[in-house]
């Protein structure tokens, strides 16, 4: 079963290396109530790339979380494949 956030972004960005991603998800964090004014967005980092999950309603956003690792980790093992 698949699951669809109709009212979700997810966004991937490409860092030079881990620790610019882990920087950049740290300070988007500490900013996240003044860039995600509605409700909060989901921020995290995987080796050299930074996920943002956020959406305009509360309601996709709540409990949300472990949806969102558990595709993270997914995505992480295809690109491993990938390599």
């Amino acid at each position: 079963m698949e699951s669809i956030f109709a009212d979700g972004i997810v966004e991937e960005w490409k860092f030079p290396d881990s620790k610019s991603a882990r920087l950049a998800a740290k300070e988007l964090g500490e900013k996240e109530e003044m860039v995600f004014v509605l409700c909060t967005g989901f921020i995290c980092y995987i080796e050299n790339y930074m996920y943002v999950f956020h959406s305009r309603a509360i309601n996709f956003m709540y409990s949300i979380d472990l949806c969102l690792k558990t595709s993270l980790i997914k995505l992480m093992q295809f690109k491993q494949i990938l390599n």
